[in-house]
This record gives structure tokens, C-alpha cells and sequence, in this order.
């Protein structure tokens, strides 16, 4: 191909702003729509919506299965909830800790991630967001899959004892297939809804995800006649240093799990209406939320220990257990409202939690190029080819993909949230983060303190993770700070760059300026719309992060 076609193909590919909003400004290097920051018209989300969007993260088939390997590590469900609770809490600081830019300026989270890192020093962070979010797109797809199995199964049981016909090392059945074919036709066709409108969406899966919790916990103890079981203590009995040291590592978990969903939520709080909207739903509803999925799984996974001696942390896997054991008209009446349920809400959990925040970092990357719907359709057609059922057949495969991630994620958010609140005060100058020659291009485009800090966080891990993936023995002490990465690596990243930061401060401390009119002002202030033109009278400064076309 010449060069003078390539040239062609590029300029076709160049995203267009024509009738849209910022139609004024065309898409550049480092910015297009849907990074630039979010307009008034865009600002649909209310403190209802984001109570449904925590919801959706984190009743999830995931979070139930959390519990089981909680117990496995031979605590108790009393202290594995307790783990569950501190990890969880973790999440809601971290959530509001990072969401706040996104609420107060209307950013997501490629420019939190080139504030602190600078505007070539943000690819790692949001690369490494943008594969994890692949990852576990990908592997929760599968699962959706399941769920679609599941309810036709009831509807049908030809399709039930249908042969499978794919050979072993497909590692996936026929059945299994035509289910996770239906999922993405399902899911494709939600994906073209832009996130600003997704909110219609968001409150009814959150009801019905937590209708399926409720009734999946309350079949399996009404099966075991009324009761829990008897596998609630911990089976393996631990000293006390091993027992610290397995609560430490089960909450570090519980953070870790969710550690991607607290660093980039600002790609949904800047949606919302106000600047409080998302607050409570992230300091209460996050980590409710985040301890519920959990205790329901060792409840609920403990009653049907009890009544058919299996052991099964997953819920997909249960519901297809009693499918194989009680095909009765009753259970297949249950399991289809079940498997449909949890087929609606991995839909919005993928949806919402994983593709569309990837098609937004994507979005940052390479905004001449890509919208978040563009980034959203490439990264699904890599999920699909990933072949994510591998990961999760092979269990040694997945806990290591499982586990890798919250080493590099952890200290990122720290590092982040130190940034706005610690060294920066909330002051940001919003234009800058849009050309390579503001005060974020710091050295070269890199934030050399971030970097500094983000390596030497988890340069002790790595006998540990290299160990974990080679499954070779290695010394205790390098498995427990492994064990402990989300917490150790969190403070040492946290650490390490405020000192550096306090010893070498890096340029515009203390100075924040509008998107729009390039005012200096001393904080920041987000009207509600609803009360804009009440208050525009008493408006002195603040910044309103709106295209020219749309200010008042």
C-alpha cells in the first residue's frame, strides 16, 4: 500500500465532530467528544443511577464465588466476612478518592491518568486498565454464556441433552458455544447506546441481579430445611501468625478484586448531575454492595453443601447442577428466571464496568482516531478471540490472571489519588491536559515522580509473582508480601510520591483554570443544571467544563 493511501485511509478514519457536540473543535492528538470533558446535556446521572451502577459491580458471579476462597484459606465465614468488610471499605474511599475529579470536572479517567503521569506517562496506566478490563470482559462473557445456556435449558430439553460435538481441546461445549454466541449478538447491539444514556438501563438489571442474590440464597436454604449448614468454620486449622496472615491476604483480595473499578470510576462520575450525586453511593453503597455478593456465596454455598454434599462457589455452575439433578417443571420454571437474571446482569456489568470504560481509555489514546464506541467494538472482537473459557478451565491459569493485576493497579491508584488531593489541593488546569505544551508534559510527557514511585511499589512483589506463575517454592517472605501486594504496594507508591513531589514540585501547584473562558480561579464549583439559572446571579468563578457552544 503507497504512502499516499495510507494517507487516504487515516483521513477517513479521523473521528468527525459534524452536528455533534463540540462540532467547534475538531478531534486533535489529545483530545476528541468523548475525552474532551463532559457537556451540561450529557449530565444524566443521579445519585439513584450510580446506587444501581455499584450494585451491578458488585453482586456479580465473581463476588459470590469471592467467598468460597476465603473459607478455602481455612478462615471462618465470621472472619472471612470481616475480611470482606475492611476489603470492601477500601473500595468506597478509593471510589470517591478518585471519582471526584470526574464529578467535580467532568473528566474521566484518561486525564486523571495524564494529570499525575503526563500526557505520554498516562499510556501505561491506561493500557494496563484497558487489558485487565479485556481480561475480565472477556472471561465474564464466558460466563454470560453460561447463563444463556442455563434458561434455554429450561425452555428446551432437547437442547439440554443435546450431544456436545466440539472436540476436548476446544474447551468448550457445543451447548456452551451457541450460548456465548447469543450473549455477544445481545451484548453488540447494547453496545451502540452512548454511556450518557445507558443510565435508562442501569436501575432495572440492579433490581433484577438483586431479586436473583435474594432468591438464589433463599432456594438454597429453604432446601436445606431452613438453615445454613455447617460450613461456616474454617476446615484447616491455621496459627495465629498463618491466620493474620491469610486475613491479610483475603482482604487485600477484596480490595484488589475491585481495585480497577475505584481508580476508574471517574469515567462514569463525569456524567453525573451534580457534584455530590455520586459521593454517597460511593462511600456507602460501594462497599455494602462489596461485602453483600460475598456472605451471600459462603450462605448460600454452605446450604447446598449441606443438602447435596457438592461444593459449588459458583452460581452458574449450581444452577446447571440442578438442572442435571432435578429437571422437574418447578426447577425449570426456577432456573430460567435465574439464568435469564444473571444473563441481564453480567450484560450490564460487561457493559458498564469493563467495554465501555475500555472504549473510553482507548478514546485517550488515540482521539483522532477512536471514540469510546469504536474502542468499545475493537475490544469486544479481542475478548471473543482471547478464547476466555480457557481461562477460566484451566483454575491455575485463572487465579494467576486473577491475582496479577492488582500489583500494577493498587499502587496506580494511590499514586493518583495523592495527586489531586494530597499535592495538587482539587486545582487542576483543565486546557493543559489537552496539549503537549502545558504544565502536564512535565520531562519529555513523563511524570518521572509517578514513575519512580509506581516501580519501586512492586519491585518486591516480583519473586513472588514470578514464583506464582511459574509454580516454583520460594521463600515465605517473598509469597506473603505477594499476598499482601494490593496493601503493601498501595503505601509504598503512596509514600514515595509524595515525598518526591513535596521535594521537587512539579510546575502549576495551586492554580486551576476553566475549560472554557481560561479564568484563574481559587476551587472548583459544578452547578446542578436544575438550579443553574436560579444561582447564575451568584456566580463569581468557577468552572464550568463545557464546550463554547453551550456556555451560559
Amino acid at each position: 500500500m503507497s504512502s499516499s493511501s495510507i494517507k487516504t485511509l487515516l483521513h477517513r478514519l479521523e473521528v468527525k465532530h459534524d452536528g455533534e457536540v463540540y462540532s467547534d473543535r475538531p478531534p486533535t492528538r489529545w483530545g476528541n467528544r468523548d475525552v474532551f470533558p463532559v457537556p451540561l446535556e450529557q449530565r444524566r446521572y443521579t445519585a439513584v443511577h450510580y446506587i444501581s451502577y455499584w450494585s451491578i459491580a458488585s453482586l456479580s458471579v465473581t463476588s459470590w464465588a469471592y467467598g468460597g476462597s476465603v473459607v478455602a484459606l481455612g478462615l471462618s465465614a465470621g472472619e472471612g466476612i470481616a475480611c470482606c468488610v475492611i476489603g470492601s471499605l477500601f473500595v468506597g474511599v478509593f471510589a470517591f478518592l478518585c471519582g471526584h475529579p470526574g464529578a467535580a470536572m467532568h473528566v474521566g479517567y484518561t486525564a486523571l491518568a495524564r494529570v499525575t503521569f503526563g500526557l505520554y506517562g498516562s499510556y501505561i496506566p491506561v493500557l494496563l486498565l484497558v487489558l485487565e478490563n479485556v481480561v475480565f470482559f472477556g472471561i465474564h462473557a464466558y460466563f454470560g454464556g453460561l447463563a444463556a445456556t442455563i434458561f434455554i435449558n429450561a425452555l428446551s430439553p432437547h437442547f439440554m441433552n443435546w450431544k456436545n460435538t466440539l472436540p476436548e481441546s476446544a474447551g468448550i461445549t457445543s451447548q456452551a458455544l451457541i450460548g456465548f454466541v447469543i450473549y455477544f449478538v445481545v451484548f453488540l447491539i447494547l453496545l451502540m447506546i452512548h454511556p450518557s444514556k445507558l443510565k435508562h438501563l442501569v436501575w432495572p438489571a440492579a433490581l433484577i441481579i438483586a431479586v436473583v442474590f435474594l432468591g438464589l440464597l433463599g432456594w438454597a436454604i429453604n432446601a436445606n430445611g431452613g438453615t445454613v449448614g455447617n460450613l461456616l468454620a474454617g476446615k484447616i486449622h491455621l496459627s495465629s501468625t498463618d491466620k493474620s496472615f491469610a486475613m491479610l491476604y483475603a482482604i487485600s483480595s477484596a480490595a484488589g478484586s475491585s481495585t480497577a473499578f475505584s481508580s476508574r470510576i471517574s469515567d462514569w462520575t463525569r456524567f453525573a448531575v451534580t457534584k455530590n450525586s455520586a459521593t454517597i453511593p460511593m462511600l456507602v453503597f460501594a462497599p455494602a454492595f462489596g461485602c453483600i455478593g460475598p456472605i451471600f456465596g459462603i450462605l448460600g454455598t454452605s446450604a447446598v453443601y449441606s443438602r447435596y454434599q457438592v461444593v459449588e462457589w459458583n452460581p452458574l455452575g449450581l444452577l446447571l447442577y440442578v438442572q442435571e439433578t432435578q429437571y422437574t417443571a418447578a426447577c425449570r420454571a426456577a432456573t430460567f428466571f435465574a439464568g435469564l437474571g444473571l444473563f441481564c446482569a453480567i450484560i450490564m456489568n460487561n457493559l458498564m464496568g469493563k467495554i465501555s470504560c475500555a472504549g473510553m481509555d482507548c478514546a485517550g489514546l488515540f482521539p483522532k482516531y477512536i471514540t469510546t464506541r469504536r474502542g468499545s467494538y475493537l475490544l469486544t472482537i479481542i475478548g471473543i478471540v482471547i478464547q476466555p473459557w480457557r481461562l477460566v478451565n484451566r483454575s491455575s491459569t485463572f487465579l494467576t490472571v486473577l491475582a496479577s493485576f492488582g500489583v500494577f493497579v493498587a499502587p496506580m491508584t494511590g499514586i493518583l489519588a495523592a495527586d489531586y488531593w494530597i499535592i495538587r489541593r482539587r486545582k487542576w488546569v483543565i486546557p493543559d491536559i489537552y496539549k503537549q505544551d502545558g504544565i502536564y508534559w512535565y520531562t519529555f510527557g513523563v511524570n518521572w515522580r509517578a514513575y519512580v514511585a509506581f516501580i519501586m511499589s512492586f519491585v518486591f512483589d516480583l519473586p513472588g509473582f514470578a514464583a506464582s506463575v511459574n509454580h516454583t517454592a520460594i521463600a515465605p517472605g517473598w509469597t506473603r508480601m505477594y499476598d499482601m501486594s494490593y496493601i503493601v504496594n498501595l503505601a509504598i507508591a503512596t509514600l514515595i510520591f509524595c515525598c518526591l513531589s513535596f521535594a521537587f514540585p512539579p510546575k502549576g501547584l495551586g492554580v486551576a483554570e476553566a475549560w472554557d473562558d481560561g479564568s484563574v480561579v481559587e476551587d472548583t464549583k459544578v452547578m446542578d443544571p436544575r438550579v443553574e439559572h436560579e444561582e447564575k446571579e451568584e456566580r463569581v468563578v468557577e468552572v464550568e467544563c463545557l464546550p463554547k457552544s453551550t456556555t451560559a
